[in-house]
């Protein structure tokens, strides 16, 4: 019965219809008694990824234009949103991600070219750099040992004139979580939490970081430029920062 739900909606979107077993995003929403069938679950993966590779598409053509575009997905997992970019023939999409079941599955399902992720920021080296990094939800997950490398980490792959897109949990994320206010004198807060259990929670948790702290950590790496930070706009909770690289850099 999931089967056929799930492929009259991939069908519907003219996505490839292929859901790994190990898909997170996927079993966390069929797990979820906020919904009423598994068809209203299976049509909310589907939607909500579609949702925000549109996001994204606008993103890139607001601050990038409307020729082709280098993009590396960050995080991407199991092709949640990967499934609906790898068809624009404006986005030269590159996906990445920790698990190297993922890497296989993106490959020979979604169709998409992978890169295999690691846990240490400073030995990430695809290669080469991209017009675009775009990390959704990865730095709500990141501990405070880790997060601003990541950021560094990310930052370098951006090509001079390029842009960085994340997002954050800021306060409005805190009642999802079911914790309380970062303290002031810290401006974040990190729970041993998390829907991915294959990996550890020192690594991978819930972190909640005030609009503010980000832009600190923004602000000391060389040549960049915050040119927008959308407070709650995606998903209604998380945080949306682009930082574009100094093109003479």
């Amino acid at each position: 019965m999931r089967e056929q739900i799930i492929n009259d909606y991939a069908g519907q979107l003219g996505v490839s219809p292929a859901v790994h077993p190990d898909d997170h995003i996927f079993n966390f929403l069929i797990d979820h008694q906020g919904f009423p069938s598994d068809e209203t679950r299976i049509k909310y993966y589907f939607e909500d990824g579609r949702e925000s590779a549109k996001k994204l598409r606008g993103i890139l053509r607001r601050v990038l234009g409307e020729g082709s575009i280098d993009v590396l997905e960050f995080a991407s997992g199991y092709g949640c949103v990967s499934r609906h970019l790898v068809g624009d023939n404006k986005i030269k999409l590159v996906s990445c991600d920790i698990h190297p079941q993922a890497i296989s599955f993106l490959e020979n399902k979604i169709g998409v070219r992978a890169l295999h992720s690691v846990s240490v920021p400073e030995n990430l080296d695809p290669g080469r750099t991209y017009d675009a990094v775009f990390a959704l939800s990865f730095f709500s997950h990141m501990p405070i040992t880790t997060w601003a490398r990541w950021l560094v980490k990310l930052f370098s792959l951006v090509r001079p004139g390029g842009v960085l897109i994340f997002t954050t949990q800021g306060e409005k994320s805190l009642p999802f979580l079911l914790m309380e206010n970062p303290p002031e004198e810290y401006g974040y807060r990190y729970a041993m939490s998390s829907e991915q259990i294959d990996l550890p929670l020192e690594e991978y948790g819930q972190m909640v970081m005030s609009p503010d702290l980000v832009r600190r950590h923004i602000n000391t790496l060389p040549g960049a430029e915050c040119i927008s930070d959308e407070v709650t706009t995606w998903w209604n909770h998380q945080d949306v920062f682009i930082v574009r690289k100094n093109p003479y850099i």
